[in-house]
């Protein structure tokens, strides 16, 4: 009983954390060993994530608000912690895997991709909103 209830609760917060669109209007780039922002760049993109789908769509905008490209990505595996989401997303494009964290609170959510090589976050910030995905939690 208490591994159902466990399963019950999981889904429940899954369904509501792990189904979003966020729209970024600005991208800043966090280098970790300094501790600082040491860029901030004005670019529109969106990001769905779906991880009952398996699945984020990254579209990028150009100056004019069209759609300049989008991709697919494989979400291959995720882990919840507390408030924190971190999963990897495969480019069917590149076949490269990226790490990215979706950090939520109470009023806020925030996305952001890791880059160990770098040693460097990308910060997506903008807005967010419930998505509607095709496989329902």
């Amino acid at each position: 009983m208490k591994t159902l209830l466990t399963l019950f609760a999981l889904l429940t917060l899954f369904s509501l954390m792990g189904q979003t669109s966020i729209l970024s209007n600005v991208t800043h780039v966090f280098d970790i060993q300094e501790d600082k922002i040491t860029e901030s760049v004005p670019q529109l993109q969106l990001f769905n994530i779906s991880f009952s789908d398996s699945l984020m769509v990254h579209s990028v905008f150009n100056p004019e608000r069209e759609i300049q490209d989008s991709q697919v990505y494989r979400i291959s595996s995720f882990k919840e912690n507390d408030n924190l989401i971190t999963f990897t997303a495969l480019s069917g494009v590149s076949r490269r895997s990226y790490v990215y964290m979706l950090k939520t609170d109470e009023d806020f959510m925030s996305l952001m991709q890791y880059f160990q090589d770098e040693q460097t976050l990308r910060i997506f910030e903008g807005p967010n909103a419930p998505l509607k995905t095709f496989n329902q939690p």
